[in-house]
């Protein structure tokens, strides 16, 4: 079961209309029909033999895992390719399948390579359920027809051309996500000088972590006209909506370097105002006063690139010849030498002329004033996973009686090996007081598009932190402060009083400063005396100035002092200043004294999250209401990148029904998020939740809980006859707190209830505070079970009927809720809801209609503190008849099928039968089946190309005694035939996997005896993850 995400990512500014939106989302869907297929209906065994060679494996820090040109045959670059991926993904089965049956099967000899690869995956099954199958699937030829054909159908018809010999190339890399891309080379037919042209396209593929995940995309990268084409305009204009915002920087970034000196900058300036910068500890990269040295900054540049041995092979070009010409010699020796092996040569192509000129063409065409360029500075920032190339220009009016100046850089985001490049245009700084009212309106709006909310922010960050006052604010905010690192709380809320300043500032400090290196994180602790020594605030603020000044000098730039200047009060005056413009006419409103709260969260990579909590509250005492805001930080590792976000996140009023809240709420709006009302919700106590008895027998009947990759608790599969209520809480406690938890919490639950679990009265008791049942409200057990129920997603349904269904009615289709609760192996926890919907007859409708929608959360820890909704939409819509609907029910069709066109989740079954869901594949054996007892699968002619064993093995034996029980035994595994096997754990798994039943009823929980009722946990080998 398969997510495909409709998106572009970075090329989200592309023209083009809606009939290109709509080919676009059916390249996603085409895409993913043929990528379902098993991999044997697949001709991977015939075009893998010939793409290997143009195939390249690249790690997430973009260093070379695989490359055909390292092997003497072709056997053996399979072999290897088969291995780096098995590796990487530590398949073991996979490693272990490859070794025991290659050489067996394929050998060494390249002779029918395609006939013996063929018999090498009919034997190994296994690869169609494994990650390295899942890539393999794409390396064909039919994999991006879809792509090949959307091209085809826009150019070739007006200007045919054809594929260049060794143009087909295929790069992977691997990571948090996995890239897929086809790069290939088109020519025109016509090659002569009045009708040429080339052009390079990819179809990129974006896999998630597990492989079952990926939106498709496909662009023009690069392309070359004839000068004389007379009919260039026109193709150009056919290349337009396939061409990507950054293609015309990728185009001069991705040719060869070359040696004509013309088509740089003043390659000597920039050098000689490069500076070198990182954060990854190293010593030897931190940021060195070179002078009018060039010989050194170059030097500097190769061992921060290419390490000591790439300064090794250039120190004599770099020691011998005079500095106008070592730029010229170290070109030649790079083109000499492989160009693919040195960094520097990369990065020296960051500074072509036309780089720099097609961005400061645009900033000359959007701003409406004249200027020049002052000066130029490179900025060179090395990190563990990525490398910035940063070209900074600082820009002046002409006229000196209107004075203006703003700041600009193009922003180069390399990988690790620099194998691929991101760019953007940003201005980041600007001061325009000297203009009059009027040229100031006009230069704002001017640089909107290169400009966001954060950058205006930034501004207020870009100062040294002396000048900022940041002394003075982090006193005052000290005990207000929580601080997490990992998921642990380090620091938090009112664990210190208001006069306890001192030691309260110097925990804070402690804690920030271990986001640094250990040189700062020493030197904080250090001054410990000396900030608990004070007496006065003002002499607290001094010894703060003096630690930041030292820091400085310590370590330039650091992650310690970039984040402390987000404590600064002053910082929280645009976001004020912004609310009150669109509030407070309506609402008078005064800020609540001393409710002023920050949190700093690091994440995983390091992430920083800082958040600044206020409240507002009315100045007319007799009409109270009060709202909570926050303004979001979020920070990447290198703090190279800065995004803003302002929320009001929580609301209260001391009358419902008052008309104050009807004036409020749609101002609040601009600044509400989507998901604040599931959070508001999930923030109520849990005993004030609806009809709590019925939520959990509901949730026991209906939820799966999957921990790692093993199933736990599957409640669709269990009889009804030995489901118990008691069985699914102690399954979620030992898992959220441990074994011992649950075992308290089953002697809880038997001496409660004392055989009365089916009355609703004593489970409203048990969750109720102070009547002896479950103890404290909040608790992350607690807290998980309220995502759980009805309530949560009651707010859905009624988006649902008021936007989509009101004028067709439909109801619930009994037995289709299915709830998902997946425990990931990032310590994550992810709650799953989905339902069917079917029309009710009415006069307003003739066409009967089906809906499948969905909806899922996240926690970020076990410790369940934090909320997120992670998606919601519907995934399936279905309405018959197909002809002869009225006009009012195409105006419901079309307007349902735009509302899903930005996401489809598509139910995939690996068959050759792509034209089938898994459903009715299913009801179709059941009707052949019924008919004739003695018929087998393979005697129904739909059926002929369809995987027989893997059709049947996806009937359980609760199936076969429910449905079909004319399904001989024969074709019925036994519960032996699932031991060992393991499920795979899907993070937004949509349906019951009734075709992979492969868990262990009896080996993963043990039986305790409490009556009539057996009451399961979880054996030992389930513990808390920790």
């Amino acid at each position: 079961i398969t997510k495909v995400t409709f998106c572009f990512g970075r090329n989200i500014n592309r023209c083009f209309n809606n009939s290109m939106e709509h080919e676009f989302f059916e390249l996603q869907v085409k895409t993913l029909t043929n990528w379902s297929k098993g991999i044997l209906n697949l001709p991977v065994y015939k075009d893998l033999p010939r793409l290997i060679g143009g195939c390249v494996v690249y790690d997430h820090k973009g260093h070379l895992l695989f490359r055909e040109a390292d092997f003497s045959c072709l056997n053996e670059a399979i072999l290897a390719f088969l291995n780096a991926l098995a590796s990487y993904f530590k398949e073991v089965h996979i490693r272990d399948l490859v070794a025991k049956n290659y050489v067996d099967i394929v050998g060494l000899d390249e002779e029918l390579i395609d006939k013996k690869l063929e018999r090498f995956f009919r034997r190994c099954t296994q690869f169609d359920s494994s990650k390295v199958g899942s890539l393999l699937k794409c390396i064909q030829q039919e994999y991006i027809f879809p792509s090949v054909w959307m091209l085809r159908s826009h150019i070739y018809e007006q200007y045919p051309y054809k594929d260049e010999p060794k143009g087909w190339r295929v790069e992977i890399t691997l990571g948090d996500e996995v890239i897929l891309k086809h790069i290939k080379k088109e020519t025109s037919h016509d090659d002569g000088p009045l009708n040429g042209f080339k052009f390079l396209w990819e179809s990129t593929t974006v896999f998630n972590r597990n492989l079952n995940s990926f939106s498709v995309d496909v662009a023009i990268i690069d392309y070359w006209i004839s000068h004389t084409n007379r009919s260039k305009n026109n193709i150009l204009q056919l290349f337009e909506p396939f061409i990507k915002p950054d293609t015309i920087i990728h185009r001069f970034w991705s040719r060869d370097i070359d040696i004509q000196l013309d088509l740089y900058l003043d390659i000597q300036e920039l050098i000689l105002n490069t500076t070198i910068e990182s954060f990854n500890g190293k010593p030897h990269l931190v940021e060195e006063k070179y002078g009018s040295d060039l010989r050194s900054r170059y030097s500097a540049l190769l061992e921060a690139l290419d390490g000591e041995n790439g300064l090794q092979k250039f120190r004599n070009i770099i020691n011998q010849l005079p500095d106008a010409d070592i730029f010229l010699a170290l070109l030649q020796e790079i083109i000499l030498m492989s160009k693919d092996e040195f960094r520097l040569g990369k990065v020296l192509k960051c500074f072509r002329k036309e780089i720099y000129q097609h961005y400061n063409d645009i900033l000359t065409n959007a701003i409406p004033l004249e200027f020049y360029s002052e000066r130029k500075h490179v900025v060179v920032r090395l990190s563990k996973d990525h490398t910035y190339v940063i070209l900074k220009t600082h820009c002046l009016n002409q006229k000196e009686e209107e004075p203006f100046h703003f700041d600009w850089e193009i922003l180069m985001i390399f990988n690790h090996g620099l194998t691929n490049i991101e760019t953007e245009l940003r201005v980041t700084n600007w001061t325009i007081d000297g203009l009059p009212f009027n040229l100031k309106s006009d230069f704002d709006k001017s640089l909107n598009p290169f400009t966001t909310v954060s950058a205006a922010y930034q501004k207020k960050i870009i100062p040294d932190i002396e000048t900022l006052g940041v002394e003075r604010d982090i006193p005052k905010i000290a005990f207000n402060t929580k601080f997490i690192k990992d998921h642990e709380i380090l620091l938090d809320y009112d664990k210190y009083e208001l006069e306890d300043k001192q030691i309260a500032t110097y925990e804070l400090l402690k804690n920030l400063a271990s986001l640094d290196t250990r040189v700062v994180y020493k030197y904080v602790k250090s001054r410990r005396s000396d900030i608990l020594e004070t007496e006065t605030v003002s002499e607290l603020s001094a010894v703060l100035l003096d630690i930041f000044k030292s820091v400085k000098d310590l370590n330039h730039k650091n992650r310690f002092l970039n984040v402390l200047k987000l404590f600064q009060l002053k910082l929280l005056t645009p976001a004020m200043l912004l609310l009150r413009s669109k509030i407070y006419a309506d609402f008078p409103y005064k800020n609540v004294k001393d409710h002023w709260y920050i949190e700093v969260e690091v994440g995983q990579r390091k992430k920083i999250t800082v958040t600044h909590k206020r409240r507002e509250q009315a100045h007319d005492p007799d009409n109270f209401a009060t709202f909570d805001w926050v303004l979001t930080f979020d920070l990447d590792r290198d703090i190279t990148k800065m995004d803003v976000d302002l929320k009001i996140v929580d609301w209260f009023f001391q009358d419902e029904t008052t008309p104050l809240k009807t004036t409020l709420m749609p101002l609040f709006a601009e600044f509400v998020p989507e998901s604040i009302n599931y959070i508001k919700m999930w923030e109520t106590p849990i005993h004030k939740f609806n009809n709590i008895s019925h939520n959990i027998v509901d949730m026991a009947r209906r939820t799966k809980i999957i921990c790692g990759q093993e199933i736990v608790y599957d409640g669709i599969q269990r009889p009804k006859e030995v489901q118990n209520q008691f069985d699914i809480l102690v399954i979620l406690m030992e898992l959220i707190s441990g074994r011992e938890s649950a075992l308290d919490l089953k002697e809880n639950l038997l001496e409660f209830f004392d055989g009365q679990r089916d009355n609703p009265a004593r489970w409203a008791q048990y969750f109720f505070p102070g009547q002896g049942g479950m103890g404290p409200v909040d608790t992350p057990f607690s807290r998980l079970l309220r995502v759980v129920f009805q309530d949560m997603i009651d707010r859905y349904e009624f988006e649902l009927r008021d936007h989509y269904f009101s004028k067709f009615p439909y109801k619930y289709q009994e037995g289709s809720w299915y709830t998902e609760i997946n425990f990931t192996t990032e310590k994550e926890i992810i709650v799953y809801h989905r339902k069917t919907e079917r029309a009710v007859p009415s006069e307003n409708i003739r066409a009967d209609f089906k809906f499948e929608w969905d909806i899922s959360f996240k926690f970020s820890s076990i410790r369940c503190d934090k909320l997120e909704l992670l998606d919601k939409g519907i995934v399936h819509f279905n309405m018959a008849p197909e002809h002869d609907l009225t006009e009012e029910e195409q105006f419901f069709r079309s307007h349902v099928q735009s509302e899903i066109g930005s996401i489809a989740k598509v139910n995939t079954f690996p068959s050759s039968v792509v034209s089938m869901s898994t459903i009715e594949l299913l009801e179709l054996c059941i009707r052949a089946l019924s008919q004739n007892s003695s018929i087998t699968v393979k005697d129904v002619p739909e059926l002929k190309q369809v995987p027989v064993m893997e059709l049947v093995e996806s009937l359980s034996r609760t199936f076969k005694q429910k449905c079909a029980k004319n399904l001989p035994d024969v074709l019925v595994p036994s519960t032996r035939a699932f031991k060992g096997k393991t499920s795979r754990s899907r993070a937004h798994s949509t349906a019951p996997d009734r075709r992979t039943n492969k868990y262990r009823r009896s080996q993963s929980v043990s039986a305790v005896n409490t009556g009539n009722h057996p009451l399961k946990v979880l054996s030992p080998k389930y513990k808390r993850l920790t």
